[in-house]
């Protein structure tokens, strides 16, 4: 259990109830509460900010994908490298992919700096304004995904960001069709809050059962 002792012997803040964390991208493991099987709850403190996060491992194991012992180091160990190695080229990728969509809004004269909840343009401004720190941003998280770390911050790290940076995406990809579309309404913009944890989850869970799928396979073989 990588993170049932750290729960109980370091706490973070709230405030009137609510929980406030500013660790995440610098302690792993707070980071670990995103993928904690061995912890039931759904909902756990933010990893930087207020509020809640989802811990996709408690998901996991309520869908019946994962036990709640399915995750230790055995497993870690055993994920195959190819497969680590992709899931540390993810967020690498994805700012790449940024960066282009980026490059095609930029084409466009003015570009979306501000929208409603429902995908409609409030406010715009110059392509630099807006898509120099996007991509600057996706840049940065791809560094910082891929650094070198240990234990479940392996896999919990580089998933974070690519979970950021599918974010970034999805801004780069709709700014894009705002920019050469002004006007129309983005139907897709609800996604924005769903893509990026299905990516978290899919970085998280597939190594996993190829690091189980190895060890089981070893054991058949002998």
């Amino acid at each position: 259990a990588y993170l049932t002792e750290y729960q109980e012997e370091r706490p973070g803040s709230k405030v009137l109830g609510v929980p406030v964390e500013l660790r995440g991208f610098t302690d792993p493991e707070v980071r670990a509460r995103i993928w904690d099987p061995t912890n039931p709850q759904v909902f756990v403190p933010h990893l930087t900010g207020i509020g809640w996060s989802i811990n996709l491992g408690a998901v996991a194991v309520k869908l019946g994908w994962l036990r709640p012992d399915d995750f230790d180091a055995d497993v870690l160990a055993a994920i195959p490298a190819p497969v680590m190695t992709r899931v540390r080229a993810v967020p690498i990728c994805l700012a790449v992919v940024a960066a282009a969509a980026s490059a095609v809004a930029a084409t466009a004269g003015s570009v979306p700096a501000k929208w409603t909840l429902t995908g409609k343009v409030k406010r715009w401004s110059s392509p630099a304004r807006t898509l120099l720190p996007l991509v600057s941003s996706g840049i940065a998280t791809a560094w910082w995904g891929t650094r070198p770390t240990t234990g479940s911050d392996q896999l919990v790290r580089p998933a974070l960001a690519g979970s950021i940076n599918m974010t970034l995406v999805g801004v780069a990809v709709l700014t894009a069709l705002a920019a050469h579309n002004p006007g129309k309404r983005q139907a897709a913009y609800p996604l924005l809050a769903v893509a990026p944890l299905v990516t978290q989850a899919a970085m998280l869970l597939g190594p996993v059962r190829a690091g189980l799928h190895a060890i089981w396979k070893t054991v058949e073989l002998s």
